[in-house]
């Protein structure tokens, strides 16, 4: 029994030492010292890779070697294509590309890019800007719509004119504004600017203080009929006559030009009390006095104007005066009223200055 075991254990032993591998004697492959066929025998003729991506049907050949065929190149086969490839045998269902095919030029700053008449990928300069035709800033050298950048009729605009403001675009499409015209713009003030479509915040108001010119006065304020008068500082007052009022004494020391004045005295109101009156003399006093015109507390305004346009021009002016009852005058109004060259010869101009009767 010993020994039986002993070459039981012997012949497995053998068994598994046997060497596996081809023992068909005709294969490519074959090992003579084989005893086992594995399966792994391959012959000419055989399927097998040769490694190349550039060949099809592999197989093996009569010397054993794995060899394919060389594949055929494809691509486009119409000369008449941009990308025409004479080394190509077999025509690749749209791979060619003609004029006017899209392509990519690889820039940036281009967009549409196709090929011209030369075969050259090349695309238009992208350039955003408004492509709306009906904008009055319409871009036709946009070619990448930017919309925020479009404005139309009556939108805002700036002209850079700084002498005007809301500025629009005009249904001509030329931005433009409203001249600049700054002053008092409330039509309760006394000095309302129609006019004015910029506050100036210079509006005057009733009560307000103000400046009546007349160094005679104090406490200037603008009265209820929107003069600026004042309280007189004379300690003296203007002597009344028979009928209880005052002589005001007004006129004018003229220019050379004395026919293009006229001078007149008004009540507070504005309302004419003497008829305008023409100076003769040139270069002289032309004086006339009014016995009804007011009295002792009373406002009045005196009324000059020229018909030429320049004021008084050299040493002329034009005054108001009263007498007291001891026969000194008390100048109420002194003013000189010279222009320069007027801005419209002959256009007419006045100017009235308020009083107070002390």
């Amino acid at each position: 029994m010993r020994y039986l075991f002993i070459f039981i254990i012997s012949l497995a032993m053998l068994s598994c030492n046997k060497e596996k591998g081809c023992t068909n004697v005709n294969a490519c492959n074959f090992i003579a010292t084989a005893d086992v066929d594995d399966g792994s025998c391959y012959s000419p003729g055989d399927d097998c890779d040769d490694g190349n991506s550039d060949t099809e049907s592999d197989v093996y050949d009569n010397n054993c070697n794995c060899s394919g065929v060389d594949m055929p190149d494809s691509g486009c086969t119409d000369s008449s294509a941009c990308n025409f490839n004479p080394e190509a045998e077999i025509q690749v269902d749209g791979s060619c590309l003609y004029e006017g095919d899209d392509c990519n030029d690889n820039n940036p700053s281009t967009i549409n890019d196709i090929y011209n008449a030369d075969c050259i990928c090349e695309g238009e300069i992208s350039s955003e800007g408004c492509m709306d035709s009906n904008a009055c800033t319409y871009n036709p050298s946009a070619t990448v719509n930017d919309p925020s950048s479009c404005e139309y009729v009556n939108d805002p605009c700036n002209d850079f004119n700084p002498n005007t403001i809301n500025d629009v675009w005009s249904s001509n499409c030329d931005c433009e504004g409203e001249t600049l015209n700054i002053g008092c713009m409330d039509n309760n003030a006394c000095n309302f600017n129609p006019n004015a479509n910029q506050s100036d915040n210079s509006c005057l108001y009733v009560n307000d203080p103000c400046d009546d010119g007349n160094s005679n006065t104090i406490n200037d304020s603008i009265d209820v009929n929107c003069n600026c008068v004042g309280e007189s500082t004379s300690s003296e007052t203007c002597a009344n006559n028979a009928i209880g009022t005052v002589d005001l004494y007004f006129g004018i020391y003229t220019d050379q030009y004395p026919l293009e004045n006229t001078i007149s005295i008004q009540d507070q109101f504005g309302t004419t009390l003497t008829t305008p009156v023409t100076p003769q003399n040139q270069n002289d006093f032309n004086e006339w006095y009014c016995d009804f015109c007011g009295t002792n507390g009373a406002t009045r305004i005196v009324h000059v104007t020229d018909s030429y346009g320049d004021g008084l021009i050299g040493d002329g002016y034009y005054y108001v005066y009263c007498l007291t009852d001891n026969q000194t005058a008390i100048t109420l109004v002194e003013e000189s009223w010279n222009t320069g060259n007027p801005k419209n010869p002959e256009t007419p101009i006045s100017v009235s200055t308020s009083f107070v009767i002390p």
